[in-house]
């Protein structure tokens, strides 16, 4: 990962944080809604690794905001 991917993840990765907390879940009841692995929530949340659009997306919606919300930097 450049260096401008990985400071591009890590301001995702708050927003990402940010919203799911606002919507008081945990990563395990992302996961049940989701499908995507409590692991793998933590590792977008952490910056850690980039998220494709198609999670961006499930997670908006999860959230019950838009893509645009969180990849905002």
């Amino acid at each position: 990962m450049t260096y401008q991917e990985r400071n591009f993840a890590r301001k995702v990765g708050k927003r990402l944080r940010m919203y799911r907390k606002q919507a008081k879940l945990s990563q395990r009841q992302v996961y049940t809604r989701t499908n995507i692995t409590p692991n793998s929530v933590s590792n977008y949340e952490n910056g850690a690794r980039c998220i494709d659009l198609l999670r961006l997306y499930k997670l908006a919606q999860v959230y019950g905001c838009t893509v645009s919300d969180l990849v905002e930097v």
